[in-house]
C-alpha cells in the first residue's frame, strides 16, 4: 500500500511519479513543471499491450473456524470466506493475498491452473474479503499463520503441494514453515515483501503510528478511518469494492508487520532445500528490485545484479516480457521486465505454467 498519491520512482536517468488516480493528474503535473508523471492504471493498459486471461470466479464458500485454536477468548468460533475449486484433486495449492487484497487477487492464474486438475484453495484473511476478524485477533504473521493451518485443519486438508503468498501474503505463507513444519512441500513467492519495509510503507512510521492510533481509542479509530477511505481512494484503489474494515486492518497488517521474520523464514526453507518459485516485476514501484535482492540473498540465490551482470544463461528466451527464467533445483526464478506489482494478474498464464511445471516435478520426486 502506497500511502502517497503520487510513487516516487528514482532510476539513473530520470525521475518518474506514478500517479494512481486520474483525478488528481492536473494537480500532479502542476507540482513541478520537469518531472514524468504518469497514471498507473493507464499506463500499465498501454505498457502491457495484452489481454488478461478470463477469471476464474467460483462460488465463494464460508467454515467457521474454532477460536481455541488461535488463543481467542472472546468467540468460540468465526466466520471465514475462501473458494474451493477441483476439490477433489490430491494436488492442492493454497493462495494467500496480498494487503489490502481478497481471494480475487489469483482469479487469473486459477484460470490455467483449474483447467489442468489443480485444487485451488483461496482464503480470505480475517477482516478482509467476507471473512470474520475477532476484536482480540492480532495481525502478526505467525498468528495468520495459525489462522491458515486451523483453517486448513478445519476443512480437512493435511497436505500442500504449494502455498502461494502475493506481496503481503509471502510473509504469511512462510511463516507456515515453522507454525506448521510438515504441511507446505513447496512455495510460491509473488512480489514478495521482504526483510524491512519497502518503498510502499515508507516513510514507516506513518505507517506504524496509523495502526498505533487505530488501537488507542474509538475517537482516534474513527477519524483515522475516515482519513484512509480518501488516502485509498487517492492511491487508485476501488474504495468501494474494500470491505468495511479493509483499509483500517489493512493498516494495522502493515503497522506491525515483523520483517526479519520473514527472511529467517525464507532462510529456514533455503537450508531445508523445499522447492520455491520466486517471481517478481523489475518496474515495480511498491516493492523495489533491492527488496527482490535480499529476498535472493536470504534464499541463497543470485541477484538481480548478479545475473544480469555476470550473463546467466536463462532457460527461457521465448517470452519477451521475461527479463530471466532460471532454474537452479530446487528454486526457479522468473523476474519480468513489465507487470510491476500486478504480475499476477499481466502475466498469468506464464506464472500458471510454471506453478504447474514445479508442482509436476515436486510430485514426481
Amino acid at each position: 500500500m502506497a500511502w502517497l498519491p503520487i510513487a516516487r520512482v528514482i532510476s539513473r536517468r530520470s525521475t518518474i511519479y506514478y500517479c494512481h488516480n486520474a483525478a488528481i493528474m492536473p494537480f500532479a503535473k502542476s507540482l513541478h513543471p520537469h518531472i514524468t508523471i504518469i497514471n498507473s492504471s493507464l499506463h500499465q493498459a498501454s505498457k502491457f499491450n495484452q489481454e488478461l486471461l478470463t477469471p476464474s470466479d467460483p462460488e465463494l464458500l464460508f467454515t467457521n473456524v474454532p477460536g481455541k485454536y488461535l488463543g481467542l477468548t472472546s468467540t468460540n468460533h468465526f466466520n471465514v470466506s475462501y473458494t474451493d475449486e477441483n476439490s477433489t484433486s490430491p494436488l492442492v495449492t493454497l493462495v494467500v493475498h496480498g494487503c489490502p487484497g481478497s481471494h480475487l487477487d489469483f482469479r487469473y492464474i486459477s484460470s490455467v491452473l483449474v483447467p489442468a486438475g489443480v485444487r485451488v484453495i483461496r482464503l480470505n484473511m480475517p477482516g478482509f474479503g467476507s471473512s470474520e476478524k475477532p476484536p482480540e485477533f492480532i495481525y502478526s504473521a505467525h498468528n495468520l499463520a495459525k489462522f491458515v493451518a486451523a483453517f486448513l485443519d478445519n476443512i480437512g486438508v493435511t497436505k500442500i503441494n504449494m502455498a502461494v503468498g502475493i506481496s503481503f501474503g509471502c510473509s504469511i505463507v512462510t511463516s507456515l514453515s515453522t507454525v506448521q513444519p510438515n504441511l507446505v512441500l513447496s512455495y510460491g513467492l509473488l512480489s514478495s515483501v521482504g526483510g524491512r519495509p519497502h518503498a510502499g510503507l515508507r516513510p514507516y512510521f506513518i505507517t506504524q503510528f496509523g495502526a498505533y492510533m487505530l488501537e488507542f481509542s474509538s475517537i482516534t479509530s474513527a477519524a483515522i478511518s475516515s482519513i484512509l477511505r480518501y488516502a485509498f481512494q487517492l492511491s487508485g484503489f476501488n474504495v468501494n469494492k474494500l470491505s468495511k474494515d479493509e483499509m483500517p486492518n489493512t493498516v494495522r497488517m502493515c503497522g506491525i508487520a515483523d520483517f526479519q521474520l520473514h527472511h529467517q523464514n525464507l532462510r529456514h526453507i533455503s537450508r531445508s532445500k523445499i522447492p520455491v518459485l520466486l517471481v517478481h516485476g523489475i518496474d515495480d514501484h511498491l516493492i523495489e528490485n533491492k527488496i527482490l535482492n535480499e529476498n535472493c540473498q536470504a534464499l541463497g540465490l543470485k541477484t538481480l545484479k548478479e545475473v544480469t551482470t555476470e550473463s546467466i544463461e536463462p532457460d527461457s528466451q521465448e517470452n519477451n516480457s521475461v527479463l530471466y527464467d532460471i532454474k537452479t533445483n530446487p528454486f526457479r526464478q522468473i523476474v519480468f521486465k513489465t507487470g510491476g506489482h500486478y504480475i499476477h494478474k499481466i502475466h498469468a498464464r506464464y506464472i500458471g505454467e510454471a506453478i504447474l511445471q514445479m508442482l509436476e516435478r515436486n510430485n514426481k520426486e
